[in-house]
C-alpha cells in the first residue's frame, strides 16, 4: 500500500476533504461528534450529505433530523430588558428532559446577550436567567459555578430590587455551606 506513488497525496486529500467538513459541520451547528465522526469517516464525501442536514444549534443530530419551527421575530432591546424572559418553554423543556448542559449553554448565551444590551443602555439586567443557571448548577452540585453566577449578577445590578435581595440570600446561604 506504501508502494502506490500517490497514496501521499490521497491521503492529504482526504483529511483536507475531512477537515474541511468538520468546519462546515461546525458553521452549520450540526452536533459536533457525530460530525466528527462522519467526516472522518466519510472525508470528502461527508460534504454531500451536508445539505441534506439541517443544523439547529446544540440539539441537532445527525441520526434524529427535528423539522424546522416557524422563525421568531427579533426582539427589540427594551423588550429583551424589560419584557418576559425568552426562550422559557424552550429552557423548561431541555431543564425537563434533563438536559441541563444545553440548557445552562443556552442560559449563557442569554446572558451574555442580556448583559450587553444592558450596557449598552445604562440598565440592569432581567434576573430570571441568573436564577435558571444557578438552579441548574445548584442540581449539578457545582458549587462554585453557583456563586460564580450569583455574584454576576449581583455585580451587574438587577432592574427588580426584591430580586437582587433573592439572590443575595441564596449566595449568603451557599458562601456559608461551602
Amino acid at each position: 500500500m506504501t508502494d502506490y506513488p500517490g497514496w501521499n497525496l490521497l491521503l492529504v486529500i482526504w483529511l483536507a476533504g475531512a477537515a474541511f467538513s468538520i468546519l462546515m459541520g461546525l458553521i452549520r451547528r450540526f452536533h459536533w461528534l457525530q460530525w466528527l465522526a462522519a467526516s472522518l469517516l466519510l472525508g470528502p464525501f461527508a460534504l454531500l450529505l451536508s445539505p441534506f442536514l439541517q443544523g439547529r444549534g446544540y440539539t441537532v443530530s445527525l441520526l434524529q433530523r427535528a423539522q424546522p419551527g416557524p422563525s421568531r421575530p427579533v426582539p427589540s432591546d427594551k423588550k429583551i430588558l424589560h419584557g418576559p424572559p425568552l426562550f422559557v418553554p424552550e429552557i423548561r423543556q431541555l431543564k425537563s428532559e434533563g438536559k441541563l448542559d444545553e440548557a445552562a449553554d443556552m442560559l449563557l448565551v442569554l446572558i451574555d446577550t442580556v448583559e450587553e444590551k444592558a450596557r449598552r443602555h445604562g440598565t440592569g439586567v432581567p434576573h430570571w436567567y441568573y436564577e435558571q443557571l444557578a438552579r441548574i448548577y445548584r442540581k449539578q452540585e457545582k458549587t462554585k459555578a453557583e456563586i460564580k453566577v450569583l455574584k454576576r449578577c449581583l455585580d451587574f445590578g438587577t432592574i427588580k430590587p426584591n430580586a437582587s435581595k433573592r439572590l443575595q440570600q441564596r449566595l449568603n446561604q451557599v458562601t456559608r455551606s461551602r
